[in-house]
């Protein structure tokens, strides 16, 4: 399912565009995930241990998402530019995708923490949305 949610038409966008969709994206995200917490906090009394966030290892979870970043990236980036001549253009991202949701999920299940999935993913949309840039910055 994750990599399905990134499914793309053909239709081009502009950066603006995308800018502005990962931005909404991240935002309603956001919402969403604190009214889920506040949810689960309040009727249910779950601990932030119960939610997959232990404050005493925050430091070492945001290390590890960004060394799981690391790892994670250059494959995903050469399956993508391997795939990107082979297949049409909106069947692309989700081949790449699932093996950063398998990386997202390994990291959840290894630590039952969930601070280093969302530390890598965030660094991951980022990266691509500087890259979105930088190449704008270049043409």
């Amino acid at each position: 399912p994750f990599a399905a949610l990134h499914l793309r038409d053909d239709k081009p966008r502009t950066l603006e565009e995308i800018l502005f969709q990962v931005c909404v994206t991240a935002l309603s995200g956001t919402i969403l995930l604190a009214f889920g917490l506040l949810i689960l906090r309040v009727a249910r009394g779950a601990t932030w241990r119960d939610l997959g966030v232990v404050p005493s290892k925050l430091l070492y979870d945001v290390k590890l998402g960004l060394a799981a970043f690391l790892a994670v990236t250059p494959p995903v980036y050469a399956v993508f530019l391997l795939l990107q001549p082979l297949l049409p253009k909106g069947y692309i991202d989700p081949v790449p995708l699932f093996f950063l949701a398998l990386a997202l999920g390994f990291l959840y299940y290894r630590t039952h923490r969930i601070v280093p999935a969302i530390v890598l993913h965030m660094t991951f949309n980022t990266m691509a949305v500087a890259m979105a840039l930088v190449m704008r910055a270049l043409s």
